[in-house]
């Protein structure tokens, strides 16, 4: 009796590859979250919603912060540039002007001080979420900060 043969599974995927899948994502407009690089300065990262005395306080910021991703996901990258800041666009501020930096001891993301990063207003225009539109896979969008008290950057 014969052995059947296996053929053997190569799961390997290149970077070739992995950048042509996120070649392809961008006709989608599809924005995808990363929180590799969230800032561990706690006034400017998760750990900042529990910053109130009122635990309402903080289950209601969630909220916001849920209703902001969640919008984004569903409305895309055409929708954030064609808004204005108010109505949930975005806007763009220098790296230079943030009160903190990305988690990134590698330099993976490569931020200079001239650097564009991306405010999104949430919460009723209270708070904003601060990240960095990937140049590796256009898709991503990778949060650095948010903002629960206008100290991320100077607000005029």
């Amino acid at each position: 009796m014969g052995k059947l043969k296996r053929k053997q599974e190569n799961n390997k995927i290149s970077k070739q590859e992995i950048k042509i899948k996120c070649l392809f994502m961008n006709d989608h407009d599809t924005i995808l979250f990363s929180f590799k690089y969230l800032t561990n300065q706690d006034k400017y990262n998760l750990k900042g919603f529990k910053g109130s005395r009122n635990f309402r306080d903080d289950i209601d910021v969630l909220n916001a912060f849920h209703d902001c991703l969640s919008r984004m996901s569903t409305d895309g990258w055409e929708s954030l540039r064609n808004k204005n800041k108010f109505q949930g666009g975005r806007e763009l501020l220098e790296y230079s002007q943030i009160n903190f930096n990305a988690l990134d001891p590698q330099n993976e993301l490569d931020l200079a001080k001239d650097t564009k990063v991306w405010v999104i207003r949430f919460g009723g225009n209270k708070y904003r979420l601060i990240g960095y539109r990937s140049k590796k896979c256009q898709a991503i969008f990778h949060i650095l900060g948010i903002d629960h008290d206008h100290s991320a950057y100077d607000h005029g």
